[in-house]
């Protein structure tokens, strides 16, 4: 899998070649699709709670349309996945719960502070996991800034064909002292 940054412009606008993004196949039709990206230390804060997690994503979350090449079998890039995992984190949220539910009523006492820490993160620990394991082989953002975006996981085959496009890049001009 290749990355590529993409300006702004280009992105939004779909001047990007006719080239599936996912596979590198002859792409069919060129559809919208929104990347997300937060910077890797925000993540930091789930060493806390997931409190300040979503408070410092609320700051730091950057997005970006980008009207993509799809072939015919990718034309629905990313919808099974947004259809498929919410109902699978909220199952893994209700085995959670009713694994703690079931833990306090086999001791006969309701389950302590720490007890309730531990199951929590590794209920966190179970949800990172699955987030995780959906985001491998998928085309993804890297880094989103005001004028691009860079992109991971797309098709060797796409990464050629928009350099080819690109043509080389210009060399700067040697910057000369004034005499």
């Amino acid at each position: 899998m290749a990355q590529v940054t993409l300006g702004r412009l280009e992105a939004e606008e779909g001047a990007l070649p006719p080239v599936c993004l996912c596979c590198g196949k002859p792409a069919a039709l060129y559809r919208v699709h929104r990347f997300g990206w937060q910077p890797v230390y925000s993540y930091l804060a789930l060493l806390l709670t997931i409190w300040p997690f979503l408070f410092l994503t609320l700051l730091t979350r950057r997005r970006m349309r980008v009207l993509a090449p799809w072939c015919p079998a990718h034309r629905r890039y990313g919808g099974v996945r947004r259809m498929v995992l919410p109902p699978v984190l909220a199952i893994l949220t209700a085995v959670l719960v009713l694994t703690t539910a079931w833990a306090a009523a086999a001791t006969g006492r309701p389950l302590g502070g720490m007890q309730q820490l531990v199951a929590s993160w590794t209920g966190g620990f179970l949800l990172l996991s699955v987030l995780l394991i959906a985001r491998l082989r998928t085309v993804r953002a890297v880094e989103i800034t005001t004028e691009s975006i860079t992109l991971t996981g797309v098709a060797e085959a796409f990464a050629a064909q928009l350099q080819l496009e690109k043509g080389p890049r210009a060399q700067p001009l040697p910057v000369r002292a004034a005499s």
